[in-house]
């Protein structure tokens, strides 16, 4: 696997791993990205596309997310990377954890890699803490819904 900023053909690509990412959720019943193609769609990936990585298998896009250096959630002084709408397309098993591991080797020069997922969705925290995360707080997104705040240390 490679991790390439995207393009803007990898927009498109990964709006349809978005939604076959939401339809997966739903077929297993997790809470968790029900409209989600709502906000998140080839448009809004474009108008994001500089901090936008792509990750690819082959010439297969598997996965993508965005990668920003500070986040409304986070208020401190730390040097850390925030991952935001990381997603790997459902039909192949482990390739988050490979993602992942493309995103520790980019932010080597960073204190830390942190995300936030819905705090309903035991299922996406487990998997992130299999990835080494740790809960480091909670906080509520604009909907009121509980965020989780999570932190992988360097």
């Amino acid at each position: 696997m490679k991790m390439q900023k995207a393009t803007t053909i990898d927009c498109k690509l990964y709006a349809e791993i978005i939604k076959d990412r939401q339809e997966w959720f739903i077929k297993k019943h997790h809470p968790q990205w029900n409209d989600i193609t709502k906000y998140y769609h080839e448009e809004y990936f474009l108008s994001k596309i500089d901090n936008f990585y792509a990750f690819y298998e082959g010439k297969d896009l598997v996965a993508g997310c965005f990668i920003f250096f500070e986040d409304k959630y986070w208020q401190d002084n730390k040097r850390a990377l925030y991952l935001h709408t990381f997603a790997t397309t459902p039909s192949k098993k482990g390739l988050g954890k490979i993602a992942f591991g493309l995103i520790k080797e980019f932010a080597k020069d960073y204190d830390s890699i942190r995300i936030d997922c819905m705090g309903t969705n035991k299922k996406l925290i487990d998997i992130y803490k299999s990835y080494g995360f740790e809960i480091v707080g909670w906080d509520k997104y604009s909907g009121g819904d509980p965020a989780c705040l999570m932190e992988y240390i360097l």
